[in-house]
């Protein structure tokens, strides 16, 4: 409703695709995303993203706050609150379906990451880097069920995945790669498929955490697994970073 403002909705998204979102070539320059991240229901939030530092500064955040209690108080008090439904509500200019875009820069940048020692002829017969693999992928009914079709499409058999369908009220309880029933659930179901590995997204899909194989027998069955999430998780990226950006900072 303000003059010179284009506004865009991209329905259900993640944390990161937003973000993306500001850096794309559609020139936005900022986006507001309604969650309640890990949380209960009942404690939606909002986050927000710049073009320059994919977020706002506290200073910033302050005044944002403040400017919209003064117009919630003076249109409350004038009495023209807009509705929120109906003939008289405001709508978004238009709709942009991101997420398809979003996926296919990640399976772009997953082909990228697994050829990139390889020599030019070789890295395109890579197609399916991800063949061969089980993965089990909970996305706890929230906004990362999307990355199911991303792994399927670079050969993974994610057949045993959980909770799929994006579901607000969170049936099996509120997704959290560090909360015991999301480790436990993901856990019994490597184990009865001898998944190869077993990935879990909060509701938003900006934290997630994994089920690795501990002991393997030599059939190839997964004789135990462990949870990699927290600060294991931290060092084991920090490993990974030290022996690809040596003397890097983590």
């Amino acid at each position: 409703s303000v003059e010179g403002v284009r506004v865009v909705y991209t329905g259900l998204a993640t944390t990161p695709s937003m973000m993306e979102f500001c850096r794309s070539s559609l020139d936005c320059d900022g986006a507001a995303m309604v969650t309640a991240s890990h949380l209960p229901v009942e404690r939606n939030g909002f986050k927000f993203f710049t073009k320059l530092s994919g977020g706002l500064s506290k200073p910033r955040m302050t005044q944002l706050v403040e400017n919209a209690k003064s117009c919630a108080v003076m249109l409350h008090d004038t009495g023209i609150l807009p509705p929120t439904s109906g003939e008289g509500a405001v709508f978004c200019s238009e709709w942009v379906d991101w997420m398809p875009h979003y996926a296919r820069t990640l399976r772009e940048a997953i082909l990228r990451e697994v050829t990139s020692d390889l020599k030019d002829e070789e890295q395109s017969e890579v197609t399916l880097p991800l063949a061969g693999l089980r993965i089990v992928l909970n996305a706890g009914n929230g906004s990362g069920g999307f990355f199911y079709e991303v792994l399927r499409e670079l050969g993974a058999d994610v057949s045993a995945s959980l909770h799929l369908i994006a579901d607000g009220d969170f049936p099996e309880g509120v997704p959290n790669p560090e909360y015991a029933p999301m480790i436990e659930e993901t856990r019994r179901a490597c184990e009865e498929a001898n998944a190869d590995l077993g990935i879990m997204f909060d509701t938003d899909a900006d934290r997630s955490g994994f089920i690795a194989p501990r002991r393997v027998a030599a059939d190839g069955t997964c004789l135990q697994y462990e949870e990699l999430n927290r600060n294991r998780l931290i060092a084991l990226l920090a490993v990974v970073f030290a022996k690809s950006s040596p003397g890097c900072a983590v």
